[in-house]
């Protein structure tokens, strides 16, 4: 059965058959992705497919949800009465209600470090477009303009510079490995500072969130969206970098105030930007951010890409599997302070 974004059609239940718990999987997925899940979870649940926020009303008797892209909000959650666990594809979950799932005892968990190596590495790709000024680079060589002599006045390396990464997770502290690979020193700033064996196994020096705002060269952002990160970049932040920093923001768009971005862009209060999420997704065609040239856009794809998807499908299928043996393991669990216990 088809209505709307709705589809049933590869449930894997026939009727005389012991009734399956339900696995329904939202969002837009590759067909590589799908195909995956329906393989290895067909036989043991009864799936269905969602690819719009309205839907969710189609599948209010879900077991399991894996959810990409669409929203969970708490009063979803509390009409789903069976729902007992949530599963993320990739890592943030500022789109689920975390603390309405944990205190009806839903588990939420993510990816982790499934597709950290992808965003680590468009990290570092928005770093070396910003200080190589290689989208400049490239119009004028289809315009037919050979810059040489101008452009290299403007461009830098990463190499010898400062590198401060605000979130040492495992997006983080992949991108730390990068960049001392081009020689960089690494500072980081974390609530959670890592313990001083990790610090010397790492090569990564810790700072505090001022200090690494004044001393870093390049400042990128690893930490999930919540009440204590909106905005930690704000005018504030931006008047204590200095005047030839790079921001990058590989996170959320909304631990960045974008107001407080374009005007410290326009100023040339930092040297540019490389963002791969904003406040507003899509990206608005008249948002201010797109006439400002020291700055690199990307379409929140640092967590996707083809092959990456092939690894966050497994994990989605082996983290509900293992939920339902009771042996799933704890860093994928993301609201477990509000778990009743």
């Amino acid at each position: 059965m088809m209505r709307g974004g709705y589809d049933r059609a590869a449930c894997g239940c026939h009727s005389g058959m012991m009734k399956k718990e339900k696995v329904f999987i939202a969002g837009p997925y590759n067909e590589d992705a799908k195909e995956i899940m329906k393989e290895e979870l067909s036989k043991d649940f009864e799936l269905a497919f969602i690819t719009r926020q309205e839907d969710f009303q189609e599948v209010l008797d879900a077991d399991y949800v894996v959810l990409r892209t669409l929203k969970l909000p708490g009063d979803i959650i509390s009409s789903m009465p069976k729902l007992k666990f949530i599963q993320r594809w990739g890592a943030g979950v500022d789109v689920i209600d975390i603390e309405t799932a944990g205190e009806r005892g839903i588990v939420v968990a993510n990816t982790a470090d499934a597709n950290a190596p992808a965003v680590a590495e468009l990290t570092l790709l928005l770093m070396l477009s910003v200080y190589r000024r290689i989208l400049e680079i490239n119009l004028a060589m289809h315009r037919g303009q050979w810059i040489k002599n101008s452009i290299d006045k403007k461009c830098f390396m990463i190499n010898g510079k400062k590198v401060g990464i605000i979130g040492a997770g495992n997006i983080g502290t992949l991108v730390g490995k990068y960049v001392q690979a081009l020689d960089a020193k690494v500072l980081y700033y974390d609530k959670r500072r890592l313990s001083p064996e990790k610090e010397a196994e790492l090569g990564f020096e810790y700072a505090s969130f001022e200090e690494l705002l004044k001393s870093s060269d390049i400042i990128t952002l690893h930490v999930p969206l919540d009440d204590t990160t909106k905005y930690m970049i704000d005018e504030e932040q931006f008047a204590l970098m200095k005047k030839n920093a790079v921001l990058i923001n590989c996170a959320r768009g909304g631990v960045v105030n974008e107001k407080a971005l374009i005007k410290a862009l326009k100023e040339e209060r930092i040297l540019g930007a490389g963002l791969d999420c904003f406040e507003t997704e899509p990206l608005p065609a008249d948002s201010p951010i797109l006439e400002l040239p020291n700055l690199v856009l990307s379409c929140h794809v640092g967590g996707n890409t083809a092959d990456v998807a092939f690894r966050l499908a497994h994990r989605c299928v082996e983290n509900i599997r293992a939920f339902r043996t009771g042996q799933l393991e704890e860093k994928y669990i993301k609201n477990k302070k509000y778990l009743k216990k």
